[in-house]
């Protein structure tokens, strides 16, 4: 009797049968509840992976756009700091008061 199987041996009978078997209404109806009940387990999980999901990708594309941001700030600063070596570098006329004092006034 069907009553009496365990909820894999019943997930066994509805995934393999082709309900062609000489059951009772109630054998059929206790089927339908259990089907019903596997579908809804299955469901919440499947809802559950999907908004884990969501939220893991939501959490990955903020992080990227933070670093991203982080990127430009540190390629900006890299750029200042470029632009002050080469100035401070390129050879220039001196005035002559700093050749006498020997300080350049624009450090």
């Amino acid at each position: 009797m069907i009553l009496n199987l365990s909820d894999d041996e019943i997930l066994d009978i509805l995934m393999t049968s082709d309900f062609n078997d000489k059951l009772k209404i109630e054998e059929y109806v206790f089927l339908v509840f259990k089907f019903r009940q596997f579908y809804k387990v299955l469901y919440g999980n499947h809802q559950l992976y999907k908004i884990h999901s969501e939220s893991e990708r939501k959490e990955l594309s903020e992080n990227l756009i933070a670093k991203t941001k982080e990127l430009v700030l540190t390629q900006i600063d890299r750029a200042n700091l470029e632009n002050k070596m080469e100035q401070l570098l390129k050879p220039r006329k001196l005035s002559w008061r700093e050749r006498i004092s020997g300080r350049i006034n624009n450090i």
